[in-house]
């Protein structure tokens, strides 16, 4: 009877061993969301990872309905994403999924464009990463500015010697406006006319400029004999002489000299310089040369490449008849945009009619 007992006495400490022991493990699982092995039975460590150990995915088991179960290092674990888009039930529509590197799901605000809650320091930046704003050190730039975005009118700041009467000088120079290709500016020189040079007695001064260096040097020399024979008068009838005065008149347009502004070297590759572009360089045109042009010729640089020449009447029907009055970019040039190479060769008529960057299109060639 009493090894009966016993035997029973035994037999409930036994049942009630394994009942806790099985509600130990069920407690640790909802408690510390381990991953245990459903084939056999595992504890849990001090990480919350299954003691039983595993080969792949698929053996680890019993996460909650919002965890997924992996291997790691022959281990079970539950965690609540692996990728990003297992998050997206957690987040808004404003918002992004994000899975955190300990597999929590998190939600990061989606930024369109930079959003700035605090002003970095001097040297800094501030940064938009997965949400969240941060300051990085920036580094001075090394590489010079592209010049195609300064601004072209900030590099002419004269257009003729007049624009530079307030530019200080020291004694014996006088102010004039210099230009290079693209720019301009108030510099000091010896001399921007013959008055400013004094020579010696016979000796007459005379304020020359020289193209290749841009510079200006007063040179002295013998006077030109300006005496003229005087004319003989003669009285004669009002009707002979205006009849005389109108052919004369006549004959010497007929027979002018065409002058137009002349700078560049189209064949050797030298275009004009900005002095030459807007102040000009009026001169005598050979025989046949009746017209003025202007090439205008863009090759993918910011500024274009201006030529002025005295022309014939052929080339100027072809230049601009032909090859550029039916061009809307020439015709409208600065308020049209085009990209690429192109060019535009303006033809006119008149005396000084290609000044500045194109002629007025009132001077244009027109065929007859």
């Amino acid at each position: 009877m009493m090894t009966m007992r016993y035997s029973m006495c035994i037999l409930v400490l036994f049942a009630g061993l394994s009942i806790s022991m099985s509600e130990s493990i069920t407690s640790g699982h909802k408690e510390g969301g381990f991953g245990i092995n459903s084939k056999r039975e595992c504890g849990s460590d001090k990480r919350g990872g299954c003691n039983q150990e595993c080969h792949q995915h698929s053996d680890c088991h019993h996460c909650s309905n919002h965890q997924k179960p992996f291997c790691s290092q022959r281990q079970c674990y539950c965690r609540e994403c692996i990728e990003h888009s297992q998050c997206w039930h957690y987040c808004g529509s404003n918002q992004s999924p994000y899975c955190s590197t300990d597999g929590h799901c998190q939600c990061v605000a989606i930024v369109s464009k930079p959003y700035r809650l605090f002003s970095p320091l001097a040297g800094e930046t501030y940064m938009c990463t997965r949400g969240r704003c941060s300051c990085i050190a920036t580094e001075a730039p090394t590489t010079t500015p592209d010049p195609t975005t300064v601004d072209a009118q900030l590099l002419i700041k004269c257009s003729n010697h007049t624009g530079c009467s307030s530019h200080v000088c020291p004694a014996g120079k006088h102010p004039y406006c210099s230009f290079s290709q693209r720019s301009s500016d108030c510099q000091c020189t010896v001399c921007t006319d013959d008055s400013h040079c004094f020579c010696p007695a016979g000796l007459v001064g005379k304020c020359h400029f020289n193209y290749f260096d841009r510079s200006y040097s007063c040179v002295c020399g013998i006077a030109s004999d300006t005496t003229t024979q005087p004319k003989e008068t003669t009285t004669v009838p009002p009707t002979t002489a205006q009849h005389e005065a109108t052919s004369t008149q006549q004959t010497t347009s007929s027979l002018g000299i065409r002058s137009c502004h002349i700078c560049g070297d189209n064949d050797n590759g030298i275009p004009c310089d900005t002095r030459s572009i807007y102040t000009g360089n009026l001169q005598q045109c050979g025989p046949g040369e009746d017209f003025c042009m202007t090439d205008l010729i863009h090759n993918g640089q910011p500024f274009p490449t201006i030529f002025k020449r005295c022309v014939t009447e052929e080339e100027c029907r072809n230049k601009w008849l032909h090859q550029t009055s039916d061009l809307e970019h020439c015709t409208n040039y600065g308020n049209v945009l085009v990209e690429g190479h192109y060019s535009c060769h303006f033809c006119c008529t008149s005396d000084g009619c290609n000044s500045n960057q194109i002629p007025e299109k009132s001077t244009l060639y027109i065929k007859a």
